[in-house]
């Protein structure tokens, strides 16, 4: 990303809101704080291709495993129609196949899909497409549940909204289903069996 034009295009939307410079002086280092927001934080997935993350599995338990499972990953994004941040929980689970990762790939590779200008249900399937294609998984699902600050805002009556996007690819619809997987997540959170 060009950091300098970041910042001239920033400094232009202020100026254009009139709030440029030199009639707001609070405003001097902003343009580098919404580059450094963005570029360093907010788009930070966009430096790694989420499959990569999961390059170095772990063999997985040759008597077989059903589903392994991270929950309530804290997560954020970048809405791509209005460039506001959505910020919520990913939950993603796999059938390993023949390899496995630890808990801390699963949590980068949440990172590197959802730090992105995407939308949520593309984040998923993101995720879903990376457990199986680079994990070979037999099963994968995914459910991401974000509050869009766009829509609050548009909304600032009070009205609030969570958006859940999910995705899910099996090779044996008989043998795991992302009912499972949904029983499983909520099963573990305390709520009572479906």
């Amino acid at each position: 990303m060009d950091n300098e034009s970041v910042e001239r295009a920033v400094g232009a939307l202020l100026t254009a809101l009139g709030y440029g410079p030199p009639h707001f002086a609070e405003f001097d280092r902003t343009v580098t704080r919404v580059r450094r927001l963005f570029t360093e934080e907010l788009l930070a997935g966009c430096a790694t291709d989420p499959a990569s993350v999961l390059s170095n599995p772990l063999p997985a338990d040759p008597k077989g495993c059903e589903w392994i499972v991270l929950e309530q990953v804290q997560a954020v994004t970048l809405c791509p129609h209005h460039l506001m941040p959505a910020v919520g929980t990913v939950s993603l689970g796999y059938v390993p196949r023949d390899s496995m990762v630890s808990f801390g790939a699963l949590h980068r590779l949440v990172r590197a899909a959802t730090r992105r200008l995407i939308l949520q249900e593309e984040s998923a399937q993101t995720i879903v497409d990376a457990l199986t294609g680079a994990l070979g998984a037999q099963a994968a699902a995914c459910t991401i549940r974000m509050a869009p600050t766009c829509f609050s805002a548009a909304h600032a009556d009070g009205c609030q909204a969570v958006a859940t996007a999910s995705a899910f690819v099996s090779t044996d619809l008989s043998r795991w289903s992302f009912r499972d997987f949904l029983l499983l997540c909520t099963n573990s959170a305390g709520h009572a069996r479906a």
